[in-house]
């Protein structure tokens, strides 16, 4: 018997789910595929072979080793690179392949799985992040030139910092200055420093003290910043605070550029705290007397505890978490403010 071969020209439908194959009663099925491999759609309801590849570098592993993460770097229309990362290697490369910058990250920069690391980009400037590393900077500084440096929060010019902080233990646990200002010690009521605190500021009453030195893990030294004199009580207290982010606490985990604010997540310790920076300000996060501009912070909160992995921003911020996707009302008219954020 002679087959009926019928032509198809219109394919608008795409692949069609295998449940789908015996309904030729629908539209979809007549003009649907059942496979499309290396085919490309076209708006006009054709179809064409998809280009094909062509080799431009050669990392020189095998494909057992680890592997490698290409991420896009757009500066303008004709200054495009891509930027490729491996565990202690980061390479810049023209889109036409060629290699013009290979740069050295941290050691804890490969700690950090590279399927984990996050990103965002604003004009000349890539901010990686990742839990076990300090935020690290790529700039673009020329056609094939670029840094890469340690995220630092900005210094008011009293010496102030800008660094976000969070109060980590719970209210039974209370800490006591020996002095209310001088150098002094804090000693707690229950087991909580360690050496990794050495270099982290404290914060009570609204001001500042260093940790200088550890003792024990309920005892520890301070000393007293030249920007916060001010004296603190020297009573037991649970109302402390301590620096969101440091090698003890960990980094973040995302971030993103949204509504002329760089927004960073918490890290493995408070992952579900979220912060705003100042406006147009992205390394200064003072929450200073939370007038509109300055810093915005708090706590995407649920039934559970959320770990927040990405950051998107588009019309909106959307915050996806292991268990859920937020997102954060707001408008043209009326962007997110400390008073707003919720």
């Amino acid at each position: 018997m002679t087959r009926l071969f019928n032509p198809q020209t219109n394919f608008t439908t795409g692949l069609l789910d295998g449940l789908m194959l015996g309904r030729q009663d629908t539209k979809a099925f007549t003009n649907g595929a059942r496979t499309l491999t290396n085919w490309v759609q076209l708006a006009q309801g054709g179809l064409r072979r998809r280009h094909g590849t062509r080799a431009v570098y050669d990392f020189g592993i095998a494909i057992t080793d680890e592997r490698v993460r290409l991420i896009p770097f757009i500066f303008s229309e004709d200054q495009r690179y891509v930027i490729a990362i491996r565990k202690s290697w980061i390479g810049i490369f023209t889109d036409a392949g060629v290699l013009v910058k290979t740069l050295t990250p941290p050691a804890s920069f490969g700690l950090v799985n590279i399927a984990h690391h996050r990103w965002d980009q604003r004009g000349d400037t890539l901010i990686f992040t990742g839990e076990s590393y300090i935020p690290q900077i790529i700039k673009r500084t020329g056609a094939s030139e670029f840094t890469l440096a340690d995220f630092v929060f900005d210094t008011l010019t009293s010496g102030a910092i800008t660094i976000p902080m969070i109060k980590t233990e719970s209210s039974s646990l209370k800490i006591t200055p020996s002095s209310a200002s001088a150098d002094g010690t804090f000693t707690a009521s229950s087991p909580v420093f360690d050496p990794l605190h050495v270099g982290i500021h404290i914060k009570i009453d609204g001001f500042y003290r260093l940790i200088s030195a550890y003792i024990s893990s309920t005892e520890v030294s301070y000393t007293v910043p030249s920007w916060s004199t001010d004296d603190i009580g020297i009573v037991a207290t649970s109302e402390w605070y301590e620096e969101a982010f440091s090698e003890y606490r960990g980094y973040p985990r995302a971030i993103a550029f949204h509504g002329q604010r760089l927004w960073l997540s918490g890290s493995n310790t408070s992952p579900s705290h979220l912060f705003g920076s100042k406006a147009l300000q992205f390394f200064n996060f003072d929450t200073g007397t939370a007038l509109d501009d300055e810093s915005v912070q708090g706590i995407v909160s649920g039934s559970r505890v959320n770990y927040i992995n990405h950051l998107v921003s588009m019309d909106r911020l959307f915050i996806f978490t292991d268990s859920r996707a937020f997102y954060q009302p707001e408008t043209d008219e009326a962007s997110v403010t400390p008073s707003t954020f919720n």
